[in-house]
């Protein structure tokens, strides 16, 4: 006899849940005959009137292997069934739409000196032989007198953030937000510093509306922090394409001499 509630036909389906849940947790089952193959066990013999009546087993056999299989998906214990997500809706302005993958480098030689340098956010460290090789030799050509060549930056920022603040939105105006954050950080308590920008996309984090620092033109921002900017391309990008060396060398030329660090 089922359980009250219960019919028959039931029975085997509870079992497989019932199986697929344990198996989630690990345990190994040796699952029980059900009712249904004990009473299936337990038939009587065949009358002799009943051997001679036509045997439609095989046909039913046959039915039901051409049935297709469905796979039933059960989810674990403390889990819900999953769920298709729907395709994100990419507008202006959107986290998807504007998600931005960069690290900015921080050089900070001397009290009066600070050179951001942009890298992409999965490629080399940035302090690659021939990377450092034409920042000192920026700097040198600018007149700056080192006592050691740059050799390791002081401090590097990778956006989208990582680890414990991996949470943080990562949408263009938190990218913004937090690439100034980052500068000024570098900038703070002093005054008559010389700030050279070396970017890729992080410099439509840097400029602000109107104001266009490849063209020379101080974004608010860091008018307030007294300071004198130059941005122009990024490191990695004078050396992949040495035809925008002379663009950036037009851009630094006017701090010749005048760069202490």
């Amino acid at each position: 006899m089922s359980a009250p509630g219960n019919t028959p036909d039931e029975i085997p389906q509870q079992e497989l849940r019932r199986r697929a849940y344990l198996t989630a947790m690990g345990i190994d089952i040796y699952p029980a005959p059900s009712p249904v193959a004990l009473a299936r066990n337990s038939r009587p013999a065949p009358s002799p009137e009943s051997r001679n009546r036509p045997d439609n087993t095989a046909a039913a056999k046959t039915r039901t292997r051409e049935r297709p299989e469905v796979a039933a998906v059960v989810p674990a214990i403390g889990q819900t069934a999953p769920v298709a997500k729907p395709a994100p809706v990419v507008t202006p302005g959107s986290p998807v739409a504007d998600e931005m993958r960069f690290r900015l480098q921080c050089f900070q030689p001397g009290e009066r000196l600070v050179v951001i340098n942009e890298l992409p956010h999965d490629g080399p460290d940035g302090r690659e032989p021939e990377v450092m090789q034409l920042l000192n030799g920026i700097l040198q050509a600018l007149g700056v007198n080192l006592p050691n060549p740059l050799a390791r930056p002081d401090m590097v920022l990778g956006w989208p953030l990582e680890g414990a603040a991996a949470a943080t939105p990562s949408g263009r105006t938190d990218a913004r937000d937090t690439v100034r954050f980052f500068i000024r950080g570098r900038m703070a308590g002093r005054r008559g510093v010389t700030l050279l920008i070396f970017a890729g996309v992080s410099g439509e984090l840097i400029n602000d509306g109107d104001a266009d620092l490849y063209q020379g033109q101080m974004p608010a921002w860091l008018k307030e922090l007294d300071c004198q900017v130059v941005m122009t391309h990024s490191l990695g990008a004078l050396l992949q394409v040495p035809q925008l060396k002379k663009a950036a060398w037009l851009a630094l030329q006017p701090l010749v001499g005048m760069i202490s660090a």
